[in-house]
Formats: C-alpha cells, sequence, structure tokens
C-alpha cells in the first residue's frame, strides 16, 4: 500500500504489474482475527493520524483567517482578500465508501487501503446503487486501471485515468462461501482476484508475548519512508517509474508460468481460471518484496 502507484514491474514491454494486492483473512469469529489485522494496519493508522493533524491544521488556520478577513470589512478596510480554502486532500485508509466518493478520492491519492474488518461489506456493497457498474469498476482497478462513472440522473461524468487501491479486511468461512465465492463472483473473476488465507483455528488463551517495541518503530519507519516515495508524471498524471526485471527474475517468473499451467490442467474449470488468474500475484508481491528491500539498502531513501 505505501508503494502504491510510485512503482510498478515490467515484465514484458506490454505487460507491467502494479504493486495492489487483496486479500482476506477466513477464521471463526472468536479465532482471533481482528487482533492481527488491526497489528498490520497500525502503521497505515499511524500516518492516517499524521494526515488528519495536517488538515486540521490548514482548516484551523483558515478558521482565523476568515475570522481576520470578516473583523478587517467589519472596521471598514478597504482592499482586503477574502482567504481561499487550502484543503488537505491526502489520504491512505479507507472503510465504507460509495464509488463515486471513491473516484473523488483515488484522483487525488494513488496509495488507498481499503481496511474493512468484516471484508463481505465491502462485496455486499458492490452494485448496491448502480447494478453491474460498481463490480466493473473494481476489476479495473484491481490492476490499477480507470473508474468510469456517468450518473443519468445531472449527467455527471467521473473519469479517474489511473488508480492505486489495496484492499484486505476479515471474514468467517460461512460467509465467505455465501458472499465472496459466489457464481457471479467466480464467474466474473472477482472471487479469483482475492488471495484467502484460513489459519488454523484454536482457542484464544492468555499469553505474556507481544511484539517488541522495536519491531513496531522499525514497521512505522519502513512505512513511512515507502509512503513517501514519488512516482513520475506523464499527460494524464501521476504514473509509476516502471522497474524492469533482471535475466534471472524474468527466468523464474517464465518457470513460475509454465509450472503453474501445467499444475492447472487436470482442474475443474472454476478452480482452473482462479488458479490461473492469481499468476501474476507473485510478480506483485517481488515489486513488494524487492523495493522494500532497496529502500533498507540506500542511504539516500530511493528505490
Amino acid at each position: 500500500v505505501a508503494i502504491g502507484g510510485s512503482r510498478s514491474i515490467r515484465l514484458k514491454n506490454s505487460w507491467t504489474e502494479p504493486s495492489i494486492i487483496w486479500a482476506v483473512t477466513i477464521g471463526n469469529v472468536s479465532s482471533g482475527k481482528t487482533p492481527g489485522f488491526e497489528a498490520a494496519k497500525k502503521p497505515l493508522v499511524h500516518i492516517e493520524n499524521r494526515l488528519h493533524a495536517v488538515r486540521q491544521l490548514k482548516a484551523g488556520l483558515h478558521e482565523k483567517m476568515q475570522a481576520s478577513y470578516e473583523q478587517a470589512k467589519a472596521d471598514g478596510a478597504k482592499g482586503v482578500v477574502k482567504p481561499k480554502q487550502q484543503e488537505s486532500k491526502d489520504q491512505v485508509l479507507l472503510n465504507d465508501i460509495t464509488m463515486e466518493a471513491l473516484a473523488g478520492i483515488a484522483a487525488e491519492n494513488h496509495k488507498l487501503l481499503l481496511a474493512v474488518d468484516e471484508f463481505a461489506g465491502f462485496i455486499k456493497q458492490m452494485d448496491q446503487y448502480r447494478q453491474g457498474r460498481d463490480a466493473e469498476n473494481w476489476l479495473s482497478a484491481y490492476d490499477g486501471g480507470e473508474i468510469n462513472i456517468n450518473r443519468k440522473k445531472d449527467n455527471l461524468r467521473i473519469w479517474v485515468p489511473r488508480t492505486n487501491i489495496s484492499v484486505t479486511g476479515t471474514t468467517q468461512p460461512a460467509v465467505a462461501a455465501s458472499v465472496i465465492y459466489t457464481n457471479q463472483f467466480l464467474g466474473n473473476g472477482m472471487a479469483a482476484r482475492i488471495l484467502s488465507a484460513r489459519p488454523p483455528s484454536a482457542i484464544v488463551r492468555w499469553t505474556e508475548k507481544e511484539v517488541h517495541p522495536s519491531i513496531d518503530t522499525a514497521m512505522f519507519d519502513l512505512t513511512k519512508r515507502l509512503y513517501v516515495l514519488k512516482g513520475n508524471v506523464d499527460d494524464e498524471g501521476p504514473c509509476p517509474i516502471i522497474l524492469p526485471c533482471s535475466d534471472d527474475a524474468k527466468q523464474l517468473f517464465i518457470q513460475w508460468m509454465h509450472e503453474t499451467a501445467d499444475y492447472a490442467e487436470p482442474m475443474t474449470e472454476s478452480l482452473k481460471n482462479s488458479w490461473l488468474k492469481l499468476r501474476p500475484v507473485a510478480a506483485r508481491l517481488a515489486l513488494i518484496l524487492s523495493v522494500t528491500r532497496q529502500l533498507m539498502e540506500s542511504s539516500e531513501g530511493q528505490a
């Protein structure tokens, strides 16, 4: 997420992959999913808190300038200029959001995470207001593509040419089966885009084990360094810096493509489609690990 739209990986001239990951942790209600979810989200919450503080500071400064302006007018001062609102639109975390609101935020922010403790809520809200269209936009967004909205009632047109929105959350096994892995979302490929993990379920017991504060500090520092990475700009606006594969990395990816194709051959059609759709995720994970490693080894904070 912190890499966002600043970097992509090139597998060949016509094929690049972004750092976008969609993932869900599946487990029973009492299996302890939420603490891990919150811990993983914590560095981004730290960044969001700082962004919120900047928004509040700018709003407070505008209020003071507006009050001074109004007082000057009341005192009969001439040539007083009304202060302009300097909004801070920077944002990294999303929760419950409509597609139209998402488009506005994604147009201004290219490092976003939709983090929902109940992942099924994200799936359920698709097409709640516009049958079929929200799912299409989300399928496009998975590859960093456009959000395209035409609203008939007032002729509103929203076009966001590039996006970078990762998605994560948790859910229960029965809910996943009834909401995520349905014929609809298996058929349109939505379910196949979601990395899912179902760790062994165990009764949570008391333990003195905790994450050492130094680990939290290191994660906060790394996330901040990744978040400030800048990309490029072209005629369509912000765009990623494209990182090429080394020859060795490309050969490993080619081998991965062939081996997974062989493995998928005897599968049923729906399982085969899901399995093959996940293959490019290997390149996305490689991009994330490579950029992270480069940044940690760089004395100039670049990757």
